[in-house]
């Protein structure tokens, strides 16, 4: 009987959400209330959609085409990808320390890459 890869997601979203309640009961009770605007829900259904529905979808249509211990490592891709858009989109600024590090990640994906060819 095969398991459905959307199970795990499903867990993992409700174990978050469940460790999240308390932090949120502790800062509804302090007397904060949300704002309901167009924008924030806007905003929510944005990250429950494209980010983490459209994510885990992305992420499990990689799995059926390569193994999981190859599409890991691209994982640390994302910290670079996140500075590059930061520079390109929101006009953050390049430093050498963000260069040094998308250049760090770019020499472990390459050297990991190409030790697995040489099983």
């Amino acid at each position: 009987m095969a398991i459905s890869t959307v199970m795990p997601q499903m867990g993992s979203i409700a174990w978050g959400a469940g460790a999240m309640l308390p932090l949120a009961l502790i800062e509804r009770a302090s007397g904060a209330l949300p704002r309901v605007t167009p924008t924030a829900i806007a905003g929510t259904l944005y990250l429950a959609v494209v980010i983490t529905a459209l994510g885990y979808l992305a992420w499990n249509y990689g799995l059926e085409r390569v193994s999981a211990s190859r599409a890991a490592i691209f994982l640390n891709l994302q910290p670079l990808v996140g500075a590059l858009l930061g520079v390109a989109v929101l006009g953050e600024s390049l430093t050498p320390y963000t260069v040094a590090g998308g250049g760090l990640i770019l020499a472990g994906l390459t050297l990991t890459v190409k030790g697995q060819g040489k099983r």
